[in-house]
């Protein structure tokens, strides 16, 4: 999809006129492919993409993943669609994306957090950097780096052999990670994440956070919770990468939150006869 000058890579899934259309947004390094064994549970219309320096995407900044930049992307992406709701779903850095795309897009019904909280985010960035220059730089075949995800935080192996592929690039017989995220770490505290559960809290649509972990809120999400402000969901069996170390549970989860807030059709409510 031609957006800006920029070339997105993208699927989308039609099932019916009168289906919302749910949007997800991948985290750092992965591609549009995280989602595919769930999308395929899910019977709603559905949008995947790579982000810009992801995946199969072609921009004329790959270098700029500030959390505006993702935004533009993601609002231009979707209002070149015709649709009747929205439901935006973003895993890791992609939340951050959805969230702040909500206030600038029409007809959202939901909006829906994949495993991560501002503070805990924010905190834990030096790990994160430092187990990033620990992976291997490239490895001999697609087969290796899969082996070398599910032996590294991966659960699922059948959805490991779909989405590690995405992740890579092939350079002289060897098969390098596509985004460099190593370089990413000042763009990452300059906004991915800052303000991020404000921001959350303050979506004027239904809001649902699901986490891998029961321990992870930070102080705005737990008043917010206690307040009634967003629905919580843990589920302890998964990773961090929820929708596909689970995407079975997730594809209910998802369906049941849409079901329960979507909005009223007052066409099939029955008048009384008179």
């Amino acid at each position: 999809m031609e957006v800006n000058g920029n070339r997105f890579n993208y699927e989308l899934k039609i099932v019916s006129p009168s289906s919302p259309l749910l949007v997800f947004h991948h985290g750092g390094g992965h591609s549009l492919h995280s989602f595919t064994l769930l999308v395929d549970k899910l019977n709603y219309n559905t949008l995947t993409f790579d982000c810009r320096q992801h995946g199969q995407t072609e921009t004329t900044n790959d270098a700029d993943l500030s959390l505006e930049t993702l935004t533009d992307d993601l609002v231009s992406l979707i209002q070149k669609l015709e649709y009747k709701e929205l439901v935006l779903i973003g895993h890791s850095m992609g939340a951050p994306v959805v969230i702040s795309a909500v206030p600038r897009l029409k007809k959202v019904v939901g909006v829906i957090v994949l495993d991560v909280v501002e503070g805990t985010a924010i905190e834990s960035l030096g790990m994160m950097m430092s187990i990033l220059m620990r992976r291997p730089k490239s490895f001999k075949s697609e087969q290796d780096a899969i082996e070398w995800s599910f032996k590294n935080g991966g659960k699922n192996l059948e959805s490991l052999k779909i989405s590690v592929p995405g992740q890579l690039r092939k350079v002289n017989e060897k098969y390098y990670w596509r985004t460099d995220l190593e370089s990413s770490k000042s763009r990452l505290i300059a906004g991915w994440f800052e303000n991020m559960s404000e921001k959350f809290l303050a979506c004027k649509c239904a809001k649902l956070l699901v986490l891998a972990g029961a321990d992870r809120l930070d102080k705005p999400l737990m008043i917010g919770q206690m307040q009634g402000k967003f629905q919580l969901i843990i589920i302890p069996e998964s990773g961090h990468l929820i929708q596909e170390d689970v995407p079975e549970k997730l594809a209910v989860i998802i369906d049941e939150f849409y079901k329960r807030n979507q909005p009223l059709d007052i066409s099939k409510i029955r008048k009384p006869l008179h």
